[in-house]
């Protein structure tokens, strides 16, 4: 049995139907997406309606908008001419507030369907001020059965799901993607764990194409990596002392490690398991059950000095077994998941308040929570069995709505979502 299993606690069984717990108290703006428009387009209808159907899914669940039949609220205007598309947004009626323009459309859904998800976020920024979330990119670990057991590899889609693409290629067992954002000289890159060598070792690849390489010098095995945006560290979870201690490694795109790893929590008898940095890379929030049931912790990283263990602080205190936590980007709230009633849900702490509460419910399982960019969405995958084989699909939550998208389907555990920055 693989060594990470250790680390998360092993679950069952499963169910059809998911509930919110939280009702919805934000304010949804109206919004009418009128039918293309085309002239002299060699675009069919077809094709243009399922272009229409993808841009009202990306408004329907992107959490600030309320779909209407009518002009009561802002209206979004598409015409395609030529294979050009442009969009025109009317905040009130009359009032012209935003006109895309030559958006050309190549009649390829997998490419047009990008430029219809980049228009959505576009229209998003226009009426509330920030991107909206349907242009970015999800990515996931996919376990299915193979000859002699069962291979796992890294890939991505899109917040709906659609446009999957194989990224490892390690033909072995692939797992815990975390994402490292492009800049002026590097190209974007995914970190993950890879079993390809034996133990379990983080690897890095370039996102256009993959060439792997190991990312981190030390001996025994190496899980669950995490990336901080702005500090440029990878934590990870590694047993070279002899038992899972917490790790910290400063990492830069492009150059890869830079000196050695730092061992920053290890406690006898204890393990640690994954973690989440706080938006600005000062703390660390992980899993840890060095007070019997595994509860998340959180360490200020300034306290860290040679020689001694730094406080970890104790923060969930409510539901038992908590795993898989992630910091929302606005650094308010950390999503993870606890077992409540005998069944694993996903649940929010309110770093201001001290709140827990639950934000899923049913009674199937659901782990491995990750905030989106918008700190308003989480994906997440659930977990169980069918037929004796291993089933988990990814579910996108609006933590104010009362409803779960499930954004994948079909042969295979899809599970360890995480998000492009």
């Amino acid at each position: 049995m693989r060594l990470f299993l250790f680390l998360l606690p092993l679950f069952a069984l499963f169910s059809e139907n998911l509930v919110v717990e939280l009702s919805t108290h934000s304010h949804l703006k109206p919004l009418h997406v009128e039918k293309i428009a085309h002239k002299t387009s060699s675009l069919t209808e077809n094709y243009l309606t399922s272009l229409h159907s993808i841009i009202v899914n990306d408004f329907a669940v992107g959490g600030k908008t309320r779909l209407v039949p009518g002009s009561e609220g802002a209206v979004l205007k598409i015409e395609v001419v030529d294979n050009n598309l442009t969009a025109s947004l009317f905040d009130r009626p009359g009032h012209l507030r935003k006109t895309a323009k030559n958006l050309y459309l190549t009649g390829k859904l997998e490419r047009d369907r990008r430029t219809m998800h980049m228009l959505a976020d576009e229209i998003h920024k226009q009426l509330f001020g920030e991107s909206g979330i349907a242009s970015k990119r999800i990515f996931f670990a996919k376990k299915i059965p193979s000859h002699d057991g069962y291979i796992s590899e890294i890939w991505e889609c899109d917040s709906d799901g659609a446009n999957l693409r194989q990224i490892t290629r390690d033909n072995n067992y692939a797992i815990t993607p975390t994402y490292l954002p492009s800049d002026k000289t590097n190209p974007e890159q995914l970190l993950y764990v890879s079993y390809k060598s034996g133990p379990p070792k983080i690897y890095s690849t370039p996102l256009s194409q993959f060439s792997p390489k190991a990312a981190i010098s030390l001996r025994g095995n190496q899980l669950l990596p995490t990336f901080s945006q702005t500090a440029n560290m990878v934590a990870f979870i590694s047993d070279a002392s002899g038992h899972a201690d917490l790790f910290l490694q400063l990492f830069e795109p492009g150059r890869g490690a830079i000196g050695k790893p730092l061992q920053i929590y290890s406690l006898s008898g204890a393990v640690q398991a994954s973690s989440s940095f706080s938006p600005d890379g000062s703390k660390i929030a992980f899993v840890s059950d060095k007070e019997s049931t595994p509860k998340i912790y959180l360490i200020d990283l300034s306290t860290i000095t040679a020689g001694r263990r730094p406080e970890a602080k104790r923060i969930t205190q409510k539901y038992r077994e908590n795993t898989g936590p992630s910091f929302s980007p606005d650094g308010k709230l950390i999503a993870y998941s606890a077992k409540v009633d005998g069944v694993r849900q996903i649940c929010l702490f309110d770093l201001q308040t001290k709140e827990e509460k639950v934000l899923t419910k049913g009674d199937k399982h659901k782990e491995n929570p990750c905030f989106a960019p918008n700190s308003l969405h989480i994906i997440y995958n659930t977990t169980g069995s069918r037929s004796g084989r291993e089933i988990a699909e990814l579910f996108l939550i609006n933590i104010n709505d009362p409803t779960p998208v499930q954004i994948t389907e079909g042969a295979g555990k899809k599970h360890y979502p995480t998000w492009e920055a």
